[in-house]
């Protein structure tokens, strides 16, 4: 399948090759990022839920574009987020909006309660982690510091969030 996080990391190493590259090169490597925001998008936003979809799920040799979407909230859409694939401010507030569902006290839920439309075919209980209670907060934390600190150049996406 295609992870939601595996292609925000994708997006970040693109991006930050355009970044440390000059010229022609840095401009293919930004045309490649570009490409991948584009397909994330499509691809894996949920408009009418607010936020993205976990993985596309479909056998080896399945284009992301031919693979099932799998519906059920998880955390892991932060990586998107926090890794800057997604830069749009009513896609953020979406995502972080839907997040809070899955705070409990001291940590993050791996999966939100209720049906889904494709369930994965591995066990998956839910259960309680910390692993993006992390991402939540510090996503949560620049929003704060932001809306005190007017001089970071990421205000103008993060304070809309």
């Amino acid at each position: 399948g295609y992870p939601i996080e595996i292609q925000a990391l994708w997006h970040a190493a693109l991006s930050l090759l355009a970044a440390i590259e000059t010229g022609a090169a840095a401009a293919r490597w930004q045309n490649r990022a570009d490409r991948v925001r584009d397909a994330v998008i499509e691809r894996f936003y949920l408009a009418e839920r607010g936020y993205l979809a976990d993985v596309l799920i479909g056998p080896p040799g399945v284009r992301a574009d031919e693979a099932h979407i799998d519906d059920a909230l998880r955390p892991n859409q932060l990586f998107a987020l926090t890794l800057g694939l997604i830069t749009a401010p009513a896609m953020g507030r979406g995502i972080l909006s839907a997040c809070e569902r899955l705070l409990v006290p001291g940590a993050i839920r791996s999966l939100a309660d209720g049906p889904v439309t494709r369930p994965l075919e591995i066990i998956h209980q839910g259960r309680v982690g910390v692993f993006c209670l992390s991402l939540f907060m510090v996503t949560s934390k620049i929003r704060s510091s932001m809306r005190s600190s007017r001089s970071c150049v990421e205000h103008r996406f993060l304070s809309n969030i």
